[in-house]
């Protein structure tokens, strides 16, 4: 059996800062999505993606933001 290496703190904050920068990416396309005209004019769907989709960034952000603590 094989142990498992812990990283470093300086290794763990780079992992941390690596899933955060596309999460913010994404936020970032969702926001100008939902200003768009498509938006506006879509089906009551594409709301309801969007809506789902900032949810789950939302908790991913939140458990992220707990180990920079």
């Amino acid at each position: 059996m094989s142990k498992t290496q812990i990283p470093s703190e300086e290794a763990f904050r780079k992992f941390i800062h690596d899933l955060k920068t596309p999460l913010s990416v994404m936020r970032m396309n969702l926001d100008l999505f939902e200003l768009s005209e498509e938006y506006k004019l879509g089906e009551k769907k594409a709301s309801d993606t969007v809506k789902m989709m900032n949810k789950q960034i939302d908790a991913l952000l939140l458990i992220l933001s707990e180990f920079e603590k």
